[in-house]
């Protein structure tokens, strides 16, 4: 019999301090974890801005290059596509909701189409094209617009080009970000 009180005793647990300290240890981890993965998402739902300005501003320095004829089959001053228009139409955060519901048809106008650009998914980002002058005096720009957590400050992120007058190239400005990850 004392045999086995011996055996039992010898077992030992984990008191509830070193319990404690473990669930602290995790509080911890927990708290530095969870805001940086946070910031990882909203990073990430950043990209899809930056990479539709570079396929829009792409698309609209191919059109500046292609020759384009009117409807008597005269050829036209260079322009980039126009009209200018802002897609998808809603509000940036509507309902808590920030994404837009896929909506393929919006993308199937002018100028999307010229600019051979549409979005085939549910997106973040409002997007908008401006243009204007013709020749050596077409400018256009690009904006993208989004408040990925809906607490009122949008992020924004705008690209604009010009013509050169001297060589007729088209000159891309940098890339302009406003409140990134807001």
């Amino acid at each position: 019999m004392l045999m086995k009180l011996r055996n039992f005793k010898s077992k030992k647990g984990f008191t509830l301090i070193e319990l404690m300290i473990v669930v602290a240890i995790i509080g911890i981890l927990a708290a530095v974890a969870i805001p940086a993965f946070l910031r990882f998402i909203r990073k990430s739902k950043t990209s899809e801005a930056a990479i539709n300005i570079k396929a829009i501003m792409d698309g609209a320095v191919a059109y500046f290059d292609d020759e384009h004829t009117d409807a008597n089959g005269n050829p036209t001053a260079k322009q980039f596509p126009s009209p200018n228009l802002t897609t998808p139409s809603g509000t940036l955060c509507a309902g808590g909701q920030v994404l837009f519901a896929k909506n393929t048809s919006q993308w199937n106008v002018s100028p999307w189409k010229e600019l051979k650009f549409g979005i085939t998914k549910a997106n973040y980002y409002k997007y908008a094209y401006t243009t204007t002058g013709t020749g050596k005096n077409s400018t256009f720009t690009v904006d993208a617009s989004a408040d990925l957590d809906c607490d009122g400050t949008a992020s924004s992120y705008k690209q604009f080009a010009t013509v050169d007058p001297t060589s007729g190239e088209v000159d891309r400005g940098q890339l302009i970000i406003t409140d990134g990850l807001e």
